[in-house]
C-alpha cells in the first residue's frame, strides 16, 4: 500500500520528531509525561503520581503481611530519570 514506502516512511518519522519536539517543552522536570520513539506517555497534570500515591497508602492501611512494605521507586522511561511521586 501508499502508507507502506520509503516515502510514508520519512513522513512518519518527521511527524515524530515534530511530536517529541512540542510535548517535550509543554512538559516540566515533575511531569509524568516522557517521549520517544517507543513511548509516548503525555501525563502532564500528574494523574499517575496521585493514583500510585493513594495504592500505595491504601496498601500501608491494609498492612497485610504478605504484602510487606511497598514502595514506589524512581523509574527511567526514554532513556530520562523520573523520580516517584
Amino acid at each position: 500500500t501508499a502508507l507502506r514506502s520509503p516515502p510514508a516512511d520519512r513522513l512518519e518519522q518527521w511527524e515524530m520528531r515534530r511530536k517529541i519536539r512540542k510535548f517535550r517543552r509543554q512538559t516540566d522536570t515533575r511531569a509524568e509525561a516522557a517521549f520517544c520513539a517507543d513511548w509516548c506517555k503525555g501525563h502532564f497534570n500528574g494523574h499517575g503520581g496521585r493514583v500510585l500515591s493513594a495504592f500505595a497508602d491504601r496498601l500501608r492501611q491494609i498492612g497485610d503481611e504478605e504484602i510487606g512494605d511497598w514502595e514506589i521507586g524512581d523509574y527511567t522511561v526514554c532513556g530520562e530519570k523520573h523520580n516517584a511521586p
